[in-house]
């Protein structure tokens, strides 16, 4: 059982029921000839709260205040309970939270009517257009609809709700949280976790209830983070990540990559945690509700590739393919030719080439090109010569020169 605020105490009930009796007659004077006239066509609402799509599994807790003119604020949750708004869990802990099916569980409280229970409850109202229920939620989370009936335990007979039995002076401590007739009201949570002209109708000394001020204490999440290199034989590296995790029951951050949990707690800051080749997709969570995710990418040291699927290895490419050839084969002495030459791939990606010959440069040369020789005096071979991880390729060209008489 939750305990009571030692800074508030009840006043006595029976003196509040007298002096609310005046302020609500009129009011319920109008609601009795209301349902009176729509009730032979009303029928009671009894049909089961759907389950909620999106509710993380440890359920979402309603904080802030609903208001009445009647009898004040009533504090939903002791995170902000207290008289500025402040936490006061560590000496009265209550709260109210939508479960995972919907029900609304837990207790508020009022500094003048004091515990109002939202589940477990039974012998509820025969009131038109309402849900005989405790209190529950319905529709798609964040979007939500409350029904069903909250009760102040100070209407029951005992006073804390261990029996149903209402007290015999007329107040029972019923609140409707959403009814279809009059008096008309519902309570409706958007996507953002916050209430607007929501009222529920708690009839005698309750009236009626504002949850404008109520809202749901959604967890969210920040999340960034960086890749990395894997070195040459490794299978990961340490990406760095950071996050920040609010109203989480669990927080936890996650590679649902590799299906890891890195750590289960609501911030960390540049933490470096291992990621494998390729995307990985990092979450920030509540539970195994993700809150928002970032991708990262592993990548393999340069001249390595994680072609095996286990770990970064050198990249071996298959040797070029050469062709060298020269403009004529056969030329007289002091003429020059052209040679040309390509190699597949590129020797940029395999290694190096070099064209070797007369009047030929010697030095690297790029994929494909021409170059003219110099003078040739005597028959000519021309190479062009590649070398790199896959050994050392060669390829030739010859140039014939024509004899030259001579008299005997």
């Amino acid at each position: 059982m939750y305990n009571h605020p030692p800074f508030v105490l009840l006043f006595d009930y029976t003196y509040l029921n007298m002096k609310q009796t005046m302020r609500m007659s009129l009011s319920l004077i109008v609601t009795i000839l209301l349902t009176a006239v729509v009730f032979g066509a009303s029928l009671f609402f009894t049909h089961d709260a759907q389950a909620q799509v999106g509710i993380p599994a440890a359920g979402v807790e309603l904080t802030g205040y609903a208001w009445s003119s009647n009898i004040g604020w009533i504090s939903m949750n002791c995170r902000t309970g207290g008289t500025t708004g402040n936490d006061i869990c560590g000496t009265s802990s209550y709260r109210v939270t939508v479960a995972t099916g919907g029900a609304l569980t837990g207790y508020a409280w009022s500094s003048n009517i004091g515990w109002i229970k939202f589940d477990g409850l039974s012998s509820f109202p025969s009131m038109a257009g309402t849900v005989a229920a405790s209190a529950r939620a319905t529709g798609t989370y964040p979007n939500l609809t409350f029904e069903g009936w909250a009760r102040a335990c100070a209407g029951t007979v005992p006073g804390d709700c261990s029996d149903m039995t209402s007290r015999t002076d007329g107040w029972d401590g019923w609140i409707s949280l959403r009814s279809t007739v009059a008096p008309i009201h519902s309570i409706i949570m958007s996507a953002t976790g916050a209430l607007s002209n929501s009222f529920a109708w708690g009839s005698t000394v309750v009236g009626w209830v504002d949850f404008d001020a109520t809202g749901l204490r959604m967890p969210t999440a920040t999340l960034s983070g960086t890749g990395c290199t894997i070195a040459l034989g490794a299978s990961t590296c340490n990406g760095s990540f950071t996050w920040s995790i609010s109203n989480a029951t669990t927080p936890n951050l996650r590679n649902s990559t590799r299906s890891l949990t890195y750590a289960s707690v609501a911030a960390g800051t540049n933490a470096p945690y291992a990621i494998t080749n390729g995307t990985n997709v990092i979450q920030a969570r509540d539970n195994t509700t993700v809150l928002t995710s970032v991708n990262v990418t592993g990548t393999c040291a340069a001249g390595t590739d994680f072609s095996n699927g286990t770990t970064c290895e050198t990249i071996v490419l298959p040797a070029p393919v050469i062709t060298i050839a020269s403009s004529r084969a056969i030329v007289r002495a002091g003429e020059t030719v052209q040679v040309s030459w390509t190699t597949t791939p590129s020797p940029v990606a395999s290694g190096s080439c070099t064209l070797t010959g007369p009047g030929m440069p010697s030095t690297s040369v790029t994929s494909s090109g021409s170059q003219t020789s110099s003078a040739l005096r005597s028959k000519t071979k021309f190479t062009i010569t590649c070398t790199g991880p896959y050994g050392s390729v060669t390829q030739s060209t010859d140039v014939e020169l024509i004899p030259v008489a001579k008299e005997v």
